[in-house]
C-alpha cells in the first residue's frame, strides 16, 4: 500500500533500495493545449467580471459563453504556440469530417487566440 506520510519515496520491492520519486510529464498534444488555452480564458474573463458558462459536450461551435449583464456572447478559443516566418497564425477553422471550413458569424461573435510563446529550451515547448 504504501507509506501513510505521503511520501511516495519508498523501498521497492524487488530492489529493496529507496527510489526517488518519479514524475510522469506528459508532452502537450493540441487538445491539452486547448484545454490549457480554455483554463487562460476562463481565469481572465471571470478576473474581468465576467460571468462565463462552458456548454455540455463538444456540440457546440463555441467553446464558452460570456455574459456581460447586458448581452451573451458564444466564444470560440483556440490556442497557437509554433512561430512561423516570426509569427503565430491562429487556425480559425473547425472540422467537418476530414474537410475543414471557416466559423460562420451566425456560429460564433467571438474568436480569442491564446499566444503559447515557444521558448527554446524549455519543458513546455509545445513543438512536438
Amino acid at each position: 500500500m504504501g507509506d501513510e506520510s505521503g511520501d511516495s519515496a519508498g523501498l521497492t520491492r524487488a530492489q529493496g533500495k529507496k527510489h526517488p520519486p518519479t514524475r510522469n510529464i506528459k508532452r502537450a498534444n493540441s487538445k491539452r493545449k486547448g484545454e490549457l488555452s480554455e483554463a487562460a480564458f476562463l481565469l481572465k474573463a471571470t478576473s474581468l467580471g465576467f460571468g462565463v458558462a462552458k456548454p455540455w459536450g463538444d456540440s457546440e461551435r463555441y467553446d464558452f459563453i460570456l455574459d456581460s449583464r447586458e448581452r451573451l456572447w458564444r466564444v470560440q478559443v483556440k490556442s497557437v504556440g509554433t512561430l512561423r516566418d516570426h509569427a503565430y497564425y491562429v487556425n480559425a477553422q473547425r472540422r467537418i469530417g476530414r474537410g475543414v471550413v471557416p466559423y460562420a458569424p451566425s456560429e460564433i461573435d467571438f474568436l480569442v487566440a491564446h499566444v503559447i510563446p515557444e521558448v527554446p529550451g524549455s519543458l513546455f515547448r509545445w513543438r512536438p
